[in-house]
């Protein structure tokens, strides 16, 4: 008798179920806009460490009021843990990269009174980035020397290049050197 009722109970439940989970109301689906795309953060550039147990990139989100998108550095581990965003200011940076010994990274960015983007140095252990260069033009590009000591940005004016390399741990700050082809 009671595979019987088992079976009228189990039969109720499943005709009963879908209907008791049409009546919740239902989220509208519609098709995402352009500003739906545009609040969607964008992964940008990232940096494998010279070890390899970590990577530097930059999120961007929109700033609708400034009518542009705002970067900033995060660090991970390789694994996928210890997410931390590594910069905060209101301008926003752009383009990490390690230093071959991964004790800093070097990134561009416009800061208080800078009128264009400058190179600054991040130390990996914390602490706050300090700028290392002061030029009249943007950085194009950021490469570390192979001893860690030194960064170069490169700038096409025309159809010259310019380097400008500066000295991270000495007294001399900034030289600009054509660029040998």
């Amino acid at each position: 008798m009671r595979a019987p009722h088992c079976t009228a109970l189990t039969l109720a439940m499943l005709v009963w179920a879908p209907l008791v989970v049409d009546a919740q109301p239902a989220v509208a689906k519609r098709p995402m806009t352009f500003v739906d795309i545009m609040d969607l953060p964008l992964i940008q550039d990232p940096q494998l460490s010279s070890d390899g147990s970590q990577v530097v990139f930059v999120i961007s989100r929109p700033d609708w009021k400034g009518n542009r998108r705002l970067g900033h550095i995060y660090r991970i581990d390789t694994d996928g843990s210890d997410q931390v965003q590594l910069t905060f200011r209101e301008r926003g940076e752009s383009a990490p990269r390690w230093s071959p010994d991964g004790k800093a990274i070097a990134f561009s960015a416009r800061r208080d009174s800078d009128t264009n983007n400058q190179i600054y140095v991040l130390d990996t252990a914390g602490g706050e980035a300090r700028r290392v260069t002061t030029h009249a033009t943007a950085p194009g590009s950021i490469a570390w020397s192979s001893d860690s000591c030194s960064s170069t940005k490169s700038r096409w004016s025309g159809s010259r290049r310019t380097c400008t390399t500066a000295r991270l741990r000495g007294r001399r700050c900034l030289a600009r050197r054509p660029a040998r082809r």
